[in-house]
């Protein structure tokens, strides 16, 4: 009977002892996520802004090359 006892509350123990580490290792996981989800955001609204630049620039130029071509005709008249 006291083996049995000791048999079970052992078990016991090892389990509480593998839940915790497994709640440990949880709460380090959500931390990464976090960190990750972060990072992932950050990049795509840098990707959303350059995108903007790049699109004010090719508007830029192109507006830059009618006013040169106007130049031009006004010029060679």
């Amino acid at each position: 009977m006291d083996e049995m006892i000791r048999y079970i509350f052992g078990s016991l123990r090892c389990s509480e002892t593998a839940m915790r580490v497994f709640a440990k290792t949880l709460r380090k996981q959500r931390s990464f996520n976090c960190s990750t989800v972060m990072v992932a955001t950050v990049m795509t609204v840098h990707m959303l802004i350059q995108d903007l630049e790049i699109r004010s620039m090719r508007d830029e130029i192109g507006n830059l090359k009618n006013e040169i071509k106007e130049l031009r005709k006004t010029e060679g008249d």
